[in-house]
């Protein structure tokens, strides 16, 4: 059973302050993506201005379902999981200063924001703990499956901004915010695909599916606000639900 309970010191506050700020970051995309789009220097492409609904989609679910999973369950590991994402997105963000040339005011601001919320995880969380091991039953393969293609397309928006842009349908508005995907939205593909496949705990791999279903949640959204209602859409709305869902499925014991 699932108990919400509110932190009653300034030391509890700080245990979940990072989780917190996630939330609003990923509330933020979803509920005005074409404003923080904007922000970053990104939006749809000229072939398809509707792309911008993958604020709500691809940029939020894992902002929102991450800390969302966190507080909720209060497991330490996806507290350490967003400690790490926010690491890797600061990793993310020195690459885009250094190799794209992005060096406004608010690429700083994001970058020092993300090195803080790092900061904060691990000195309440420490680094989360990585146990490799060959999945056994069926159910854990399929687990470990989800978890590799999250990981895959976290290290594509790290490595390959453009293709994970192109594969969005994106487009940078100028040159340095090509590399604006290898921030907080690679930085939480990667940890959250990385913890899980490192031996995750079981509410570590439910939050996993909780990001996927948030995804498709947003990718709905964006069908109904951005006029998204196209195949690609709908193609990838299957795929994001049919990831949460298996997960969540096998965790649930739906699925031997």
């Amino acid at each position: 059973m699932i108990e919400i309970v509110l932190p009653q010191s300034p030391a509890e506050w700080l245990a979940v302050i990072a989780a917190l700020v996630t939330l609003a970051i990923g509330l933020g995309f979803f509920l005005a993506p074409r404003i923080v789009l904007a922000r970053m220097g990104l939006s749809g492409s000229p072939a398809h201005p509707e792309a911008v609904g993958e604020g709500r989609s691809s940029f939020a679910g894992f902002l929102i379902g991450l800390p969302v999973s966190a507080l909720l369950f209060g497991q330490p590991d996806i507290h350490a999981a967003i400690g790490l994402a926010w690491l890797l997105a600061s990793g993310g963000k020195i690459i885009n200063i250094v190799v794209d040339g992005a060096r406004s005011m608010s690429v700083l601001v994001r970058l020092a924001l993300a090195t803080a919320l790092a900061a904060i995880c691990f000195w309440h969380y420490g680094l989360p703990e990585f146990a490799f091991a060959v999945p056994q039953l069926r159910a854990d393969w399929l687990v470990d499956a989800v978890a590799a293609i999250t990981l895959l397309f976290g290290l594509i928006s790290l490595a390959l901004p453009g293709t994970a842009l192109s594969i969005m349908r994106m487009a940078p508005v100028d040159v340095g915010s090509v590399g604006e995907v290898r921030g907080a939205l690679a930085g939480f593909y990667l940890a959250t695909g990385a913890v899980v496949l490192g031996g995750g705990s079981v509410l570590m791999a439910l939050a996993l599916g909780v990001c996927w279903i948030m995804t498709g949640f947003g990718r709905m959204i964006a069908m109904l606000s951005d006029r998204a209602n196209n195949v690609f859409n709908w193609l990838s709305l299957l795929f994001e639900l049919g990831l949460g869902g298996l997960v969540v499925g096998v965790v649930l014991g739906f699925i031997a």
